[in-house]
């Protein structure tokens, strides 16, 4: 399991990497279709690491929640043409970079309230 620096450094790589622009969302596995499509089109606004948790916060809602667990990696590619994300990718986002999420314990949409809930139950970083 990744440890807390590891996601923070995660967060500050993504920020530099997806910010900018809007983004196109997908979830090539289909295990998350329909938050994608909730965030297709949306620009970042920051990213931000908690503990073992990323919140990646858009233009509009929801806030974007991901804990890696045991299993869960992030690839991110900065050079075009990018590759195609596995098929097994939970989540896709391409923008300035692309940055595919795979194997994640946790991968979900939250609003500000569930967001201050998980972050109260993590204690000091």
């Amino acid at each position: 399991m990744p440890e807390g620096h590891v996601l923070h450094r995660a967060a500050r790589l993504q920020r530099r990497a997806l910010g900018g622009g809007p983004l196109r969302v997908w979830s090539p596995q289909g295990r998350f279709d329909q938050g994608a499509r909730a965030l297709d089109g949306s620009s970042i606004r920051s990213i931000e690491a908690a503990g073992k948790h990323i919140f990646y916060h858009f233009d509009r809602r929801p806030i974007l929640h991901v804990h890696l667990g045991l299993f869960g990696k992030y690839t991110t590619f900065t050079d075009q043409p990018y590759p195609s994300p596995s098929p097994n990718a939970r989540l896709a986002m391409v923008g300035e970079a692309a940055v595919y999420l795979s194997g994640p314990t946790v991968c979900e949409l939250l609003d500000v309230a569930q967001v201050e809930r998980v972050v109260e139950r993590l204690g000091p970083d």
